[in-house]
């Protein structure tokens, strides 16, 4: 029995590392050098998963920090990313003014934002 709940546990952190990637990703194809760039803190939105209020609209599932070069080839500064997922499985990273990547999370985990 616990090498079943052990093997369970090791299906979710794979599967939550590959959706990460897959958000980091989507982030990083958008910067002039997608080589560079950094990623900092990551928090998924809590209730993305549970969420009534998204049906087939964009619906926020996480938040990160991700600093890359500029065209100077400087590293730019921390910005901080609002990811949504659609219902198709596609990433909208935004980028977010006056957050926190703690702030953004606890802010889009309610359905009234």
């Amino acid at each position: 029995m616990m090498k079943k709940i052990a093997a369970l546990i090791g299906v979710l952190l794979l599967l939550g590392g590959c959706e990460q990637s897959k958000i980091k990703s989507s982030i990083a194809e958008d910067m002039k050098d997608p080589s560079s760039v950094k990623f900092g803190e990551f928090e998924w939105v809590d209730n993305f998963d549970t969420r009534t209020d998204c049906g087939d609209d964009w619906c926020p599932i996480a938040c990160l920090g991700a600093n890359a070069k500029n065209s100077f080839g400087a590293y730019a500064g921390e910005e901080i990313y609002l990811v949504e997922k659609n219902a198709e499985g596609r990433y909208w990273p935004r980028e977010l003014w006056g957050h926190s990547v703690a702030s953004c999370a606890k802010t889009y985990a309610t359905e009234l934002y």
